[in-house]
């Protein structure tokens, strides 16, 4: 009777792999536990901001868009063990005296160039997205790419950080307006930096009647 009730408890748990027992009610949080959980989910959250980043573009302004948010990304989610496997402790070092010259820290230098760098490509590659639109999208990203930081293993939210992203999301569409001007100014005419299209030559169009039988002159 004893052994018969000392199975039915066993039964009642699971083993671990190491042999430890634990409840079944905590099944979920052994084999997904809460980091992995918030990895996939900032994962998810980057693999959609990136593409809709990037959506509607030709070929190599959508390399430049997606690569773009994809690095920034990488410098800002990924562990910070990760980053100095990959980039190297001594090429962290020499950026962070690079950094301390200027009374910056790493972090704070990478958040600002980051946003310069996403703001100008932002504005110049998606001119769908010149004027308030582009400035609507950037502080939303630069807000919620400091919260999303809270789901890093890591990292986490600080308000200097909002306000360094923001900083650098004003430089960038400064430059870039600069840059648009000084184009528009060299061909004449205004535009948000895909190209001058009063430049290009207005397409014939021809008489209905011509169109309809397929007459060409």
């Amino acid at each position: 009777m004893a052994t018969r009730n000392a199975k039915a408890a066993v039964g009642s748990r699971d083993e671990q792999p190491n042999g430890v027992d634990f409840d079944r009610s905590g099944w979920f949080a052994y084999w997904l536990p809460l980091h992995v959980v918030d990895g996939l989910l900032l994962l998810l959250l980057v693999v959609v901001v990136s593409a809709s980043i990037a959506r509607h573009r030709g070929a190599v302004a959508r390399s430049v868009l997606l690569g773009s948010a994809l690095v920034i990304s990488a410098a800002l989610f990924l562990p910070s063990s990760l980053l100095v496997a990959v980039v190297g402790a001594d090429a962290l070092a020499a950026l962070e005296s690079v950094a301390g010259t200027y009374a910056w820290t790493l972090a704070a230098a990478a958040h600002f160039i980051a946003f310069v760098w996403l703001a100008l490509v932002l504005w110049t590659l998606r001119p769908d997205l010149c004027g308030p639109k582009a400035i609507a999208v950037m502080v939303i990203l630069a807000v919620a790419a400091e919260l999303m930081q809270g789901l890093s293993t890591d990292r986490s939210t600080r308000r200097d950080d909002i306000g360094v992203n923001l900083v650098g999301v004003w430089v960038g569409l400064v430059l870039a307006v600069v840059i648009a001007a000084l184009r528009g100014w060299r061909c004449g005419c205004r535009h948000c930096g895909e190209g001058c299209r009063s430049a290009r030559p207005e397409p014939k169009t021809l008489p209905s009647r011509v169109r309809r039988r397929g007459i060409v002159e």
